[in-house]
């Protein structure tokens, strides 16, 4: 976990998200899983590094076999875990960051997640400014 003012400040954004999304769990992660920041439960960072690495899979292959240069969202269901959304974060640290939330179903999420976005890479870009 993220330690200090910006990891609790994007746990708060999370947690709040959640309450207002009705989203299980929402989440910040780099791209071998390690966790930033998270609210709810449910994340297991080994099934974290299988998302994010999947995610860098599609969007490669959707590069290489489709022509599509930038995959913004993957999403997944599973009757048992619900679905599963995955938006890489435009945050330009030296490694790549992933926000994952676990949606319940028949639930929307896009508007959440660009909100979710917006607002965890505006801390960032803060956090580096002198």
């Amino acid at each position: 976990m993220l330690l200090g003012p910006l990891g609790t400040r994007i746990g708060e954004i999370l947690l709040s998200t959640n309450k207002e999304a009705g989203f299980l769990m929402s989440l910040v992660c780099d791209d071998s899983g390690l966790l930033l920041a998270v609210a709810g439960e449910g994340a297991d960072e080994d099934q974290l590094a299988g998302l994010t690495s999947l995610f860098d899979d599609i969007a490669t292959r959707a590069r290489r076999d489709i022509g599509l240069q930038q995959v913004d969202e993957v999403t997944m269901f599973d009757a048992e875990w619900g679905r599963y959304v995955i938006r890489p974060l435009p945050i330009h640290t030296g490694g790549r960051f992933f926000l994952v939330v676990r949606v319940p179903a028949r639930s929307t999420w896009r508007r959440y997640t660009n909100k979710l976005k917006r607002e965890i890479t505006k801390l960032f870009t803060d956090a580096s400014e002198p």
